[in-house]
């Protein structure tokens, strides 16, 4: 793995310290695409430091496309830096961003070969668990995020039996809660902060760490932990396991009292969503 080294060289606020934390305090990887076609490392240190006034540049990595003459990983941050990449996580995350809008063009081969490189060197380094490696949209706060556009399952998936192959762009997924934009409130049918859509039966909110699981057979495989104040949609439930709400492509959250509460909308508000789901 060939990582240019260029903390020295980043750009920095003249007259700001960069904030600092103790390893024990990274808990885990975001990985982030830069919503840009290309750029450097330059470009993102320009906007995170002039722009948003930050004394540091907002990633800890940058992986190129196809690598230049600095080579494919840039190395920008000390893993004690804390830099702006996750808003109220920026103590507890390491921040890795691949050069690239996901949204419109995939990772190069290149990008993915060294990101699953460089994720395996990070954890090995700093003890962090698979389940530990999340994409920006991951995090409570930031489900309406389409970054880093890209499946995290199936990329988490990959580190863990070590096949290391490609990821579908993600950025449609239903799983996750996404904002659309181009309407408003008053245009979608709205429960409990989230708009409410077909085939929905209900909404499930964490109330305390809990176990995310994919089923295989008669048997759980544990996908991450879902943190407090995330929501999800609610598709179905059934006793299999103690008890499961179903939330989408095959994800599966158990029923722990304490740990998720599940509301269903009235009977008033299913009379308005036949009539605006139809």
């Amino acid at each position: 793995m060939n990582i240019i080294d260029r903390r020295k060289n980043i750009l920095r606020h003249p007259s700001k310290k960069t904030p600092k934390r103790k390893l024990s305090d990274i808990k885990g990887i975001i990985v982030h695409h830069s919503l840009t076609t290309s750029g450097s490392a330059d470009a993102f240190a320009n906007f995170h430091v002039k722009t948003n006034g930050w004394s540091c540049m907002g990633y800890h990595y940058v992986i190129n496309r196809d690598g230049n003459k600095d080579g494919l990983i840039e190395w920008c941050a000390d893993w004690t830096d804390v830099t702006p990449h996750v808003g109220n996580y920026n103590k507890h995350y390491i921040g890795v961003c691949l050069v690239g809008d996901f949204r419109k063009q995939k990772p190069t081969q290149k990008q993915m070969k060294a990101l699953y490189e460089l994720l395996e060197y990070l954890m090995n380094k700093l003890n962090i668990s698979v389940e530990n490696v999340l994409g920006h949209q991951e995090l409570p706060s930031y489900t309406w995020k389409q970054c880093p556009a890209l499946n995290m399952d199936e990329l988490r998936g990959h580190l863990k039996y070590k096949t290391y192959g490609e990821v579908q762009n993600n950025y449609n997924n239903d799983l996750k809660i996404n904002i659309n934009k181009t309407k408003s409130d008053e245009e979608k049918l709205m429960f409990k902060g989230i708009e409410f859509k077909k085939g929905k039966i209900g909404v499930l909110t964490i109330l305390k760490p809990i176990n995310l699981w994919k089923r295989n057979g008669d048997k759980l495989e544990m996908v991450r932990i879902l943190q407090p104040n995330e929501k999800y949609r609610v598709y179905g439930y059934d006793e299999k396991f103690g008890g499961q709400y179903n939330v989408g492509d095959g994800y599966w959250v158990t029923k722990m009292d304490g740990y998720v509460l599940y509301e269903t909308p009235s009977k008033e508000f299913l009379k308005k969503d036949e009539k605006m789901l139809k």
